[in-house]
């Protein structure tokens, strides 16, 4: 007599593999995400204080930068320009409309800079992608005296 499994058990025991990996997986994608995230914004951060450091050791200290005074998006690219991004990689830098500007990174991030009554810098970690929503994709950092925090 041969021995095995019919295929009623088989197919049971499949199905309840299926089961328990359609209640798993997305606890997983969402662990996953979350991770890539924290990833992200951590060297986000490394990146604009080391670039802030920098800027400081070629340039003096911030007291001497020229900070724009008013909310002209050509004035904050050109802060950008002369203070930051020579010592960050980026892709390109859109100027979007008269407030804000926008700088894109080779992982498909984005930074947003406009000027309030500090350099702002909203930090999107997917750029362009869904769902654009502080707290989960958006960051905000201020360029605060020109120390980024």
């Amino acid at each position: 007599m041969k021995k095995g499994f019919t295929l009623a058990e088989v197919l049971i025991t499949l199905g309840i593999i299926g089961v328990v990996a359609a209640l798993v997986m997305p606890a997983l994608i969402q662990n996953s995400k979350k991770k890539v995230a924290s990833a992200r914004l951590k060297k986000f951060y490394s990146s604009m204080s080391q670039a802030v450091f920098f800027s400081i050791n070629d340039n003096g200290e911030p007291d001497n930068w020229n900070i724009p005074v008013n909310s002209d998006s050509t004035a904050v690219k050109q802060f950008f320009m002369a203070y930051l991004a020579p010592y960050i990689k980026y892709t390109d830098i859109m100027v979007k409309d008269a407030t804000y500007v926008t700088v894109n990174f080779p992982d498909g991030s984005s930074m947003i800079l406009s000027n309030g009554s500090a350099i702002d810098v909203i930090y999107d970690i997917n750029g362009a992608g869904k769902p654009n929503t502080f707290g989960k994709d958006r960051f905000n950092f201020l360029i605060l005296n020109n120390i980024f925090h």
